[in-house]
This record gives structure tokens, C-alpha cells and sequence, in this order.
């Protein structure tokens, strides 16, 4: 985050100098205002922005299993009274990759330099969000730095959930699927064009059907190692060239049309974006400040849009629930829910109820498409062979109708 520097006055004529942090340039007028001065001239501390900071080893970002465990271990030594910096230790002691272990080192090193635990992790983007940071830093500063990590512990422990959720519902599909594709392959590139020999002493016409078998089965066993290999190479770098010609946000978007698919991606990003900002309300920062920081969070680069243009009214004093109201891609329910709350004062709590809902019609959409999908993909893999073995078969059964 970066440091200004400013010079205000302090009454009708002293002037003062002095450093704050903050993310914006508005946001350093507000804290300088809010410490009694009226300020004359603000800048970045240009000293502060071009001393090198000491970056993480490694830039690859972590699990949220891996946070979750983090936050939890550090939370449980910092309950029994162990300093931070004695507890940076133990957990970089402990740590099994190189990178991350690197990574821990530096942050140890920046604290025993007099930097706060959350202006340290701001160096390691790959390990900590930017959200993440904002939270132990408020945490730090309400004095309750055991409950802030222990309110990331339990946001990162359920992002891992739900995403465990929808991997384990997609993994038995795909097993089918790839297991399915194989077989047809199989059949068709070495057992069909070893009947082509059998067929040909019959002295007679095949059937229309068994010869589009034996063609396709022919024309496999010559290219079918390019069309693999193609298949292959389709699937690696088809999504980033549809997304370097449609571009990320209109790809986005056509994913949140597709039926089924478009509702379950909504409500996902709905409930992570909920719960990052109640976690940043808990901890005591105001709504646009919450709100700035949780917009990131959302995967879904039209999602993403749509929330960006809700910030951008509520910083012009509008309301939260009237501006999603705007957005076809959020439901009358939810922008309801948030308006209630924005007139009860109570939008912390209605932010988990959100999020509690639609997770649980994740888990039901979830169950609906495992539920319809195993036996449409047997039924489709099965056809597929059915058709082939017909196929084969059918010169047989003509033979034995005309004997």
C-alpha cells in the first residue's frame, strides 16, 4: 500500500508534515482530516515507492486449504501469548515448500524491521489477497489480531468447501466421459478395420451403416494420432485463444447465458463476493472500502463489471440494494434482502444469510445436474457403442436371412 506524504495546518498557523498509509489518494485526505488537520498538499512518499521491496520466492498462488491453515496455526499461537515474530518463525520452520517457506522468511524479516504484520504481507501477493491484508490490518489495529485470523480461517476453510463441492460433483462425470470417449476409440481404431477383411469375402454389398463404421474406422487407424493430438491441443489452448479474440469479459459473459451453468456461476460468485464482504464489515471497515476490496474476489470477469458498477454508485451516495436492482444478472430476492438491510442497519447479517442461501441451492443444483448427468452420459456412451455393434452386426443377421 502506498505511504503519501503531506503538509496541513494544525489550527489557524502552525503547519505539520507527516507519512500516512492508505490505498488512495482519497483515502490519505480522509485520514489526515480525520486527525484534526486541514490539509494543504499531499504526495506519494517517492523514497517509499522506489525502495525495492522484498517480494515472495515464489508467485504462484496458494490453495485456500493451505490459507485456511495458516490462518488457524497462527491464530492458535498468537491466543497463547507467542509474540509474532517468535510465531513467523515457527510456521516458516515448518513450512515444506521452498517457496512459500522463502516467502514466510521475508515477511519474518520485515517485522523484526518494525513493519507491521499486515504491511508485510502486502510483499507476498501470491500467499495473502490484498483482502486478506486489509483484514489483519484491521484487525491489528482494533487490537483483536487472534479474531481476524480466525475470521480468515473460517472464510478461506469455507471457499475450499465450496470449491471441493463442485469438483467432486464434476469428477465423476468426466471419469465417465473420458472412460466413454476411450472406448469408442478403442473399438473404432482397432477392432472395426479388423472386420473390413472378414466383411470382404461376404460378396455382397454392406449395408450403408457398416460401411460408414468401417470408413470411419479405417480413416482413424491413418490420422487418428493427428486428431488426438489435435483434440489435445484444442483443449489446452482453445479457451485462451477464444479469449484473446472475444476478449475475457464477453467469453464471461457468454458462460453466464449458457442454461444451468449461467445460474450455478451467478450464485457461486454471489456467495463468495458476500461472504469476503461481511468478513471485511466484521472487522470494522466502512461499505466502500468493503466493497472495494471484495469486488476482486469475484472470478467472473462480467460479474466482476456488474459489482463494479454498483461501487461506483454507491460512492456517488446511492444505495447498495437499489443498484443491484439495476443488474439483470442478480435477483429481486437479493437486492431486496440487501435494501431491508441497509434500512435496518443490519446488511452484516444479511450478507451471511445471502451467502448461507445460495450455497445451499449450489449443493442442490449441484445434486440435480450429478443426478442427470451420470445416466445421460451412460446413455450416450452406450448408444454410441450400440450403434457400432449394430453396425457390424447387421451384415450377419442379412446373411442369415437370406440362408
Amino acid at each position: 500500500m502506498p505511504e503519501y506524504r503531506y503538509r496541513a495546518k494544525e489550527g489557524p498557523e502552525k503547519m505539520v508534515e507527516g507519512l500516512v498509509e492508505a490505498p488512495t489518494e482519497m483515502a490519505a485526505l480522509e485520514k489526515i482530516s480525520a486527525r484534526g488537520y486541514v490539509p494543504v498538499k499531499i504526495w506519494i512518499d517517492e523514497k517509499e515507492t522506489a525502495k525495492p521491496s522484498i517480494r515472495a520466492a515464489t508467485t504462484r498462488r496458494q490453495s485456500n486449504s493451505w490459507v485456511f491453515l495458516f490462518s488457524n496455526h497462527l491464530a492458535r499461537l498468537v491466543k497463547a501469548g507467542v509474540p509474532i515474530l517468535k510465531a513467523m518463525q515457527l510456521l516458516s520452520t515448518h513450512e515444506k515448500d521452498r517457496g512459500v517457506r522463502a516467502s514466510l522468511e521475508s515477511i519474518e524479516r520485515e517485522i523484526r524491521e518494525g513493519k507491521t504484520l499486515a504491511r508485510a504481507m502486502e510483499n507476498c501477493p501470491g500467499l495473502f489477497p490484498s483482502m486478506y491484508v486489509s483484514v489483519i490490518r484491521a484487525g491489528e489495529a482494533g487490537g483483536n489480531l487472534h479474531q481476524a485470523l480466525l475470521r480468515m480461517a473460517v472464510y478461506f476453510k469455507k471457499q475450499d468447501e465450496l470449491s471441493s463441492k463442485v469438483r467432486r460433483a464434476m469428477a465423476y462425470p468426466a471419469v465417465l466421459a473420458f472412460a466413454g470417449l476411450g472406448s469408442v476409440l478403442f473399438i473404432i481404431t482397432f477392432l472395426v478395420p479388423r472386420l473390413e477383411k472378414v466383411f470382404a469375402g461376404i460378396g455382397r454389398e454392406l449395408p450403408l451403416v457398416t460401411r460408414m463404421v468401417l470408413n470411419l474406422g479405417s480413416f482413424m487407424q491413418h490420422y487418428g494420432i493427428y486428431i488426438t493430438a489435435l483434440l489435445f491441443i484444442l483443449f489446452f489452448f482453445l479457451p485462451r485463444l477464444l479469449r484473446e479474440r472475444l476478449g475475457r469479459e464477453r467469453l464471461d459473459s457468454i458462460k453466464l447465458k449458457i442454461p444451468f451453468f449461467g445460474s450455478l456461476t451467478v450464485k457461486i460468485e454471489f456467495s463468495r463476493f458476500s461472504r469476503t464482504l461481511n468478513l471485511c464489515f466484521s472487522n470494522g471497515l466502512s461499505l466502500l472500502d468493503a466493497m472495494r476490496i471484495s469486488i476482486p474476489a469475484v472470478g467472473n470477469s462480467a460479474v466482476r463489471k456488474a459489482l463494479e458498477e454498483c461501487y461506483q454508485s454507491v460512492e456517488k451516495g446511492g444505495s447498495f440494494g437499489a443498484a443491484l436492482k439495476k443488474h439483470a444478472l442478480f435477483s429481486d430476492l437479493t437486492s431486496s434482502l440487501i435494501s431491508v438491510g441497509e434500512e435496518s442497519g443490519r446488511v452484516e447479517e444479511t450478507l451471511i444469510e445471502i451467502a448461507d442461501v445460495y450455497d445451499q441451492e449450489v449443493d442442490d443444483l449441484l445434486i440435480y445436474a450429478t443426478t442427470f448427468l451420470e445416466p445421460i452420459m451412460i446413455l450416450l456412451v452406450g448408444g454410441i457403442i450400440g450403434f457400432i455393434v449394430m453396425a457390424v452386426l447387421l451384415p450377419i443377421f442379412e446373411m442369415n436371412a437370406v440362408f
